[in-house]
């Protein structure tokens, strides 16, 4: 499956479109909510992932002097 917004992009957008159903200016279902839910976090979580593989850890790496 093919991504056409970045990770980034995709929480702003989700998140948003939560504000507004919040709001009652966009209907969504039960179903639909629970679905923008769980995908959000599920989005977060591989931004974490991703964040930690890149910084080798938790970000608390000290940087040795060779």
């Amino acid at each position: 499956m093919r991504k056409f917004f970045s990770p980034d992009q995709q929480i702003k957008l989700i998140k948003n479109a939560l504000k507004k159903a919040q709001q009652g200016s966009v209907l969504y279902n039960d179903d639909e909510l629970i679905k923008l839910k769980t995908s959000l976090n599920k989005l977060r979580d591989e931004k974490e992932q991703t964040r930690q593989l890149l910084n080798r850890g938790f970000g608390y790496d000290k940087k040795t002097n060779s």
